[in-house]
């Protein structure tokens, strides 16, 4: 189970990061822009000057929230990763905690085992 979610983890690092190099495109009526900087390209020709200015907003805000969205997602993941190690660092205390516990029961049973033997020494002399 722990190993399924840092699974999943690296795969979704894996697509957000093969979003990213296609991160500046907006698809805007069916069509898709290709938006960097201020200019806006589609089919690899610049078409900033063709479009109207309320098309030109509406593809920059597309790419806008975009952009705002991976931010968001990215550190959505960052939060998982770090909640994940602080995971993986409270489990191998739990895991210390469990060997030191097993430790003493194992002394305990030793000394218990020796106290036993010392008594029946001691009441085997007396007799």
């Amino acid at each position: 189970m722990k190993y399924e979610k840092i699974k999943l983890f690296w795969v979704i690092m894996l697509l957000f990061s093969l979003s990213i190099l296609t991160a500046q495109q907006v698809d805007y009526e069916g069509r898709m822009y290709d938006v960097k900087g201020n200019k806006i390209f589609f089919d690899g020709k610049e078409v900033t000057k063709s479009l109207s200015f309320e098309q030109q907003i509406a593809i920059k805000n597309k790419n806008s929230e975009r952009l705002l969205a991976d931010r968001k997602l990215r550190e959505a993941e960052k939060a998982a990763k770090k909640a994940a190690k602080k995971q993986k660092a409270a489990e191998k205390k739990v895991k210390k905690a469990e060997k030191e516990i097993k430790q003493k029961e194992h002394a305990e049973k030793k000394y218990s085992k020796a106290r036993n033997s010392l008594d029946k020494n001691i009441k085997s002399t007396i007799s």
